[in-house]
């Protein structure tokens, strides 16, 4: 399915699923062209959330699997030509809906909610559900890095689907996401509990982690004019 969300990127425009590649539309009829993986050059899922650099025009993104590696980071440059797959180490199978984008690294969240194979084997059409024992992480990676260069830090236990942007300050990553402290309680399909905007700063020199609500409204579906990705920003809309 390719039913989550659109972006244009190197004269393509790109409608965007969950799990798996991207398919290009004519943007005159809006047509379907056919799948795109560039060139066969695409080993992974695409996420739904690319985040296309302001200045340098690169779209970077990831695909996670239930099977190793778990996930991949990838760069496509101003020209829509792939030009960087780095398979990273995590934990294990998270669902990774969402990630983050500073001027100079990308953000990505292992957290609680992972895959089952006991769910997968009774055939359940979204095989994952919240684990209290799964790790709650954030990883840190440059831009220009290997999986060797992955920074993690250690969060209060909670799931986010989407971000709403992140930025640099000083030696702090500045994280804004929309962030449920509890979901899936009933199970996969329970999504009655609400997400609230909230603020994490990722200190990449002491290595500590904080967050901090900042509205009291609950929220989803964050989002900046997009001129500003990775860059400090006044404005958000959700």
């Amino acid at each position: 399915m390719s039913n989550v969300s659109l972006i244009h990127h190197g004269g393509r425009l790109l409608s965007l699923g969950e799990a798996g590649w991207a398919y290009e539309m004519d943007p005159g009829d809006l047509s379907t062209r056919g799948v795109f993986n560039y060139d066969n050059k695409l080993q992974t899922a695409m996420t739904a959330h690319p985040k296309i650099d302001p200045v340098s025009g690169h779209m970077h993104f990831f695909g996670y699997s239930v099977f190793k590696p778990y996930l991949t980071y990838h760069q496509a440059n101003a020209a829509g030509e792939l030009i960087k797959s780095e398979a990273l180490d995590t934990s294990g199978p998270a669902m990774m809906h969402d990630f983050a984008m500073t001027e100079n690294h990308v953000i990505f969240m292992e957290l609680p909610v992972v895959f089952s194979m006991l769910k997968a084997v009774s055939q359940d059409a979204f095989p994952f559900g919240w684990d209290d024992d799964a790790v709650c992480r954030m990883g840190v990676l440059p831009k220009s890095g290997s999986a060797r260069d992955m920074q993690w830090f250690d969060i209060p236990r909670c799931f986010i689907f989407h971000t709403m942007n992140a930025y640099e300050q000083d030696d702090e990553i500045i994280l804004d996401a929309a962030v449920y402290d509890a979901l899936w309680v009933k199970g996969s399909r329970d999504f009655n509990h609400p997400a609230y905007l909230s603020r994490y700063r990722l200190n990449l020199s002491t290595g500590m982690a904080a967050v901090t609500r900042i509205s009291e409204q609950p929220m989803e579906f964050p989002q900046i004019n997009r001129r500003h990705w990775g860059r400090d920003y006044r404005y958000g809309y959700s």
